[in-house]
């Protein structure tokens, strides 16, 4: 069988950027770009339809930019391990490259069995750090330092010179071989965010030349929000943009523009992302607990009737924020 290498695509839907792609490709190994959908997280109640719609369009978006390499991304609907196992019975694999991902208990679950899997298959996972967090550390005592670090470090730029994918019409084939191997369709006429990188890039030119100024005054007021904020968010989530591409260029406008204050802010909450993302990455316990261990002692009864009146604006609290 043939040895190959898999990037596996996470939340780091884009081609630029992307240190983890980039030390794939410099590998001599031929390599396999792939997606995996999971059951399991369109059925986890975090999760909605618009979720995978915008993760579609992204791989679509990705797709397109990738066909002037001649190759194309397999994207499988199954979960991880049986996937992973099936293409074993296709290709030797050597090494699997992915980014890290601060998930929920049920993706740090699935990245344990995994662990357990490519150790007892002889399979070499490497994972590199995402955006400013840094796993394993006991302490954020010095956090902010390796942050700003981390994003003004060089760029990484798109490398597929003397790179050997595998073919845009070898992975068409290959999907077609395997009937349980497909992705998810895509949809039009919805009138949410699109999701990829070239829809990324407008929305980011958009903010930067029009809607920087309100940004300040507009950030609270729920009416006028989304003509001031950069509404970059889902793309920085799902990783059509790194945040150290976004930083960067917010760092080389500040010298020329006349938006400086607004500038810092969007910088600062940059940066407080990562920070949210580093406490859940140290503390998951959030996902099952208060924040504040103060509460764990309170009796917390479920109400029904108060969440019903809740979703139904009848709690005498019209604005709703971060909830």
């Amino acid at each position: 069988m043939e040895k190959i290498n898999v990037f596996w695509f996470k939340r780091d839907l884009r081609l630029q950027d992307n240190p983890t792609l980039n030390a794939a490709l410099r590998q001599p190994e031929p390599l396999l770009l792939l997606y995996v959908f999971e059951p399991s997280l369109f059925e986890d109640a975090h999760y909605d339809k618009r979720h995978w719609q915008f993760v579609a369009e992204s791989l679509v978006d990705l797709n397109t930019e990738l066909r002037k390499y001649n190759t194309k991304i397999l994207q499988v609907t199954s979960e991880v391990k049986p996937c992973f196992e099936r293409l074993q019975q296709s290709f030797c694999i050597n090494t699997v490259f992915s980014t890290e991902e601060t998930g929920l208990k049920i993706t740090y679950d699935r990245d344990l069995e995994l662990f357990s899997f490519f150790k007892n298959a002889g399979i070499t996972w490497r994972e590199f750090q995402n955006n400013g967090v840094v796993r394993g550390l006991s302490s954020r005592q010095g956090w902010s330092d390796k942050w700003y670090r981390y994003m003004t470090a060089r760029i990484e730029i798109l490398d597929f010179k003397n790179t050997d994918v595998l073919s845009y019409d070898f992975v068409q084939n290959f999907q077609e071989q395997c009937s349980s191997f497909s992705g998810v369709d895509t949809q039009s006429n919805h009138k949410f965010q699109k999701g990829g990188r070239e829809e990324a890039l407008k929305w980011k030119a958009s903010f930067f030349n029009e809607r920087l100024q309100f940004y300040n005054q507009y950030i609270s007021k729920p009416n006028l929000s989304r003509y001031g904020c950069s509404r970059l968010s889902p793309y920085i989530a799902w990783g059509n943009l790194s945040i150290r591409e976004v930083y960067q260029e917010v760092r080389n406008l500040k010298p020329d523009s006349p938006y400086k204050r607004q500038l810092n802010a969007f910088a600062s909450r940059l940066r407080w992302q990562s920070h949210f993302i580093q406490k859940f990455e140290m503390e998951p316990r959030m996902e099952f607990e208060p924040v504040n261990k103060g509460f764990l002692p309170l009796s917390q009864p479920a109400r029904p009737d108060y969440v019903a009146a809740w979703k139904q604006a009848k709690t005498g609290y019209p604005l709703v924020d971060a909830s």
